[in-house]
């Protein structure tokens, strides 16, 4: 309507006005994010056109794999339009061409940690508007929904996994980033040097707050920052002193936790000399798995801690006591530590539990045979072979390898070992004394078997002779600990005046170790089994009378383990 001078009333210029503003948010939601700090969805639009109004019938909220879904159900397929909102964050959604078929138009009160509320208007008479309302702005995945579900219509809206916390802990000595969200999450992980970090990028997520930074107080890991990277990826860096091995822990017993595992700390090692050895103790975090073995051809005693990284600087530490040289602790393998401890000899060692579960510690155990040079005698050789046992054994090839099983435990000891003979050779009486009278050696011991023309004899005995002091201690201790580990019979330490016992200067003793011309203790002598108990037995009283007390019957051990003796000589049936 106009006046007669053809101007437009003013009245009519401010309600043109106002219905400007009234629709401007919409309009610059859809073409431009300025002033109302709206951002349209990657895709803005949607649609697939039907004639009539479309209804809609139901709203519903759902968590599938950890993934936030809101489904918006209507009578056909539909037209839509989408943008992002900021302070409160929103999700805003208008459904072209729509009216509301619910009887309640209630706003739904979801209670998730991303999607917190669902609102719904009739926004105008052929646009319904839906209203989503976030925690923080979050992308998301709009389909329709009969491409989801066949057969019904509408719309789901779904959003990124979720990740709710994260955090640096430490449990029981174990320490590690711990990263708890929704769903199957999965981590992508590199290490960037310079400065040097570990990145972890979590695609399909959403940071359920602003970025941040964890501070840590760690040998490792100086902090932690999580931030929204891009719209879809979570990055999460850990800045870290140098480059410490971790493992990716997906924990199947709670979907969505995710551990960046540092393992545990091995924070130094305290030696202490003792009288009866020397004690290592490891000060490690927790209780991690370890593996003690000795290496013998490094002799080097070796702790091997599992899931473990070095707190302190690599290190080699001087001993020299007698019992360790020195102790060298290195990050041996990514994960694992090593305390090498480097053996003048080994005796044998033991794991003690002094009830802190941060200490490792091992008694490793002094020789009282350390320098100490032992001359083994093996008897008879060459063209002397002894007794021959019912089957053909010699007594020569027997007493052979016997005396080279005892050798290599004394050896291990620490003892300097001298042989009079290490092959098949005769050697005369006069040279076996000689070796041990020139060589100011400490002890003196041969080893023989007996025989005697009846076939039942039986048993094990040692001979000594009163001349040098301490020779009949050393053969009733050898003797008492061939008994007890060969279970042979006993038929006691005695006295004999035989050559080598009498010119030795050093105490000494001949021990029969079993009756070669008894058809079962021939037996026994064949076998390497037996062989190896009975060098362990005269060993085990060597160790008692250097150490003036009684030792307990060497274990088994793999590394003083010899090559059997050839034991089928001419006239041998042995196999």
């Amino acid at each position: 309507m106009k006046t007669r001078s053809g101007a437009t009333p003013p009245f009519i210029a401010f309600l043109a006005f106002g219905l400007i503003l009234s629709v401007f948010p919409y309009l610059a939601g859809i073409v431009h994010a300025g002033g109302l700090d709206a951002t349209p969805m990657g895709d803005s639009e949607g649609s697939s056109r039907v004639d009539g109004p479309v209804r809609i019938v139901g709203i519903k909220f759902a968590q599938v794999d950890g993934r936030a879904q809101v489904i918006i159900g209507t009578t056909s397929p539909c037209k839509y339009k989408t943008m992002v909102l900021k302070q409160p964050d929103r999700l805003v959604i208008d459904i072209d061409n729509a009216v509301i078929g619910m009887a309640r138009r209630d706003p739904v009160n979801v209670g998730d940690r991303l999607v917190r509320r669902i609102r719904m208007a009739q926004f105008s008479a052929s646009v319904v508007r839906m209203v989503i309302d976030l925690s923080v702005s979050a992308a998301c995945v709009i389909k329709a929904r009969e491409e989801m579900e066949g057969g019904s219509n509408g719309l789901v809206v779904t959003f990124n996994r979720e990740i709710q916390d994260i955090s640096f802990q430490n449990t029981d000595g174990r320490s590690g980033i711990i990263i708890t969200g929704t769903g199957d999450l999965v981590p992508r992980v590199m290490t960037l040097k310079s400065p040097d970090r570990i990145v972890i990028d979590i695609p399909e997520a959403t940071l359920l707050r602003e970025a941040f930074t964890i501070p840590v107080d760690h040998a490792l890991v100086k902090q932690v920052r999580v931030s929204q990277n891009t719209k879809d990826v979570v990055r999460i860096v850990a800045d870290t002193n140098g480059s410490p091995a971790f493992n990716v822990v997906k924990q199947e017993d709670k979907p969505g936790r995710i551990v960046i595992d540092f393992g545990y700390l091995v924070k130094g090692v305290d030696i202490a000399t003792q009288g009866s050895g020397t004690r290592i103790a490891v000060k490690v975090t927790g209780n991690p798995a370890r593996t003690i073995r000795y290496l013998d051809d490094l002799k080097m005693l070796v702790i091997d801690i599992e899931d473990s990284q070095l707190e302190m600087c690599e290190t080699t530490r001087v001993v020299d006591d007698g019992v360790i040289d020195q102790v060298e602790v290195t990050q041996f393998q990514p994960g694992t530590v090593r305390v090498a401890i480097r053996l003048p000899y080994y005796l044998g060692h033991s794991e003690v539990d002094v009830g802190n579960p941060g200490e490792i510690v091992l008694d490793i155990v002094r020789s009282p045979l350390f320098k100490k040079v032992v001359v083994v005698d093996p008897g008879h050789g060459g063209s002397d072979p002894g007794a021959i046992g019912p089957s053909g054994l010699q007594e020569k090839f027997v007493t052979l390898d016997i005396a080279l099983r005892l050798a290599r435990l004394l050896e291990l000891a620490g003892a300097k070992v001298l042989l009079t003979r290490t092959d098949d050779r005769f050697v005369s009486l006069p040279d076996r004394v000689k070796l041990a009278n020139e060589n100011n050696a400490d002890l003196f011991v041969s080893v023989h078997v007996n025989s005697f023309t009846d076939l039942y004899p039986s048993g094990a005995e040692t001979f000594y002779f009163d001349n040098v002091p301490d020779s009949r201690r050393l053969a009733a201790l050898i003797q008492d600990a061939l008994v007890r580990e060969s279970e042979i019979n006993n038929r006691k330490a005695k006295s004999r005046e035989l050559y080598v016992l009498r010119e030795a200067r050093v105490p000494a003793c001949l021990v029969e170790v079993a009756f070669i011309s008894n058809f079962g203790e021939e037996m026994l002598l064949m076998s390497p089994g037996f062989r190896q108990k009975a060098a362990q037995g005269i060993y085990a009283g060597i160790l008692s009378f250097s150490s003036e007390k009684t030792m307990p019957v060497a274990q088994a051990n793999p590394v003083a383990q010899v090559n059997d003796v050839d034991l089928r000589g001419k006239g041998n049936i042995i196999e």
